[in-house]
């Protein structure tokens, strides 16, 4: 999971335009985190100096509970430029909140994973009516006992990668003996949603 996209195309004065959007972090510096296996790895010019704005007004926008794509460019051979951040509002369906207290009066106790910021997941929650103890998915990456009552008490995870959801929905299963429903809508919850006992494909989820 590369949490960016890039994009050429061939402009009749610039010659050969790179576009690249993502991950504000990951558009700046693909090796933030850790370097993956993408044939294409940058670091922006003048990374040192707008480094510590970006992080800032990507994080307000996540306090504000909007999503967010960095945006970098590159004209032919030159170096990667940043040139924006493309704030985005998704907020959750009109009838998100009952359903989480439908569930919650049953019972069922209800987590939220996701691949946005905690900020944004911490914001969401409070919409929907969620209590907001929600780490950060690198937490669940080490096994051992304390990473496991994390994954229990926690009411979420955020930012994650596939394999997260994953290790989540097993641990819940095969550590904590419960019975675990999981929901998704994308080839990246695949995993998650076939080692639950339940499996729900949301509307209009991918096929796989």
């Amino acid at each position: 999971i590369y949490k960016r996209v890039l994009f050429e195309y061939s402009h009749p004065v610039y010659g050969k335009v790179t576009v690249a959007k993502g991950l504000p972090i990951k558009v700046i510096d693909t090796a933030d985190g850790g370097e993956d296996d993408a044939a294409d790895q940058w670091k922006v010019e003048n990374y040192q100096s707008i480094i510590p704005t970006v992080v800032k007004v990507d994080r307000d926008f996540s306090k504000a509970g909007y999503k967010t794509l960095g945006v970098s460019v590159k004209i032919n051979d030159g170096p990667f430029r940043f040139v924006g951040i493309l704030p985005m509002f998704d907020p959750p369906r009109h009838d998100t909140a009952q359903t989480i207290r439908n569930l919650i009066n049953a019972g069922i106790k209800v987590k939220m994973i996701t691949g946005d910021h905690l900020n944004i997941a911490k914001e969401t929650a409070r919409l929907i009516g969620m209590r907001t103890n929600i780490q950060k998915g690198e937490e669940t990456r080490v096994a051992s006992q304390v990473r496991d009552e994390l994954i229990w008490e926690s009411d979420g995870f955020a930012q994650v990668l596939p394999r997260d959801k994953w290790e989540i929905v097993l641990v819940l299963k095969n550590v904590f003996k419960q019975v675990v429903g999981m929901t998704g809508d994308g080839v990246n919850d695949a995993p998650a949603l076939s080692a639950a006992q339940c499996g729900i494909a949301v509307l209009n989820a991918t096929d796989a």
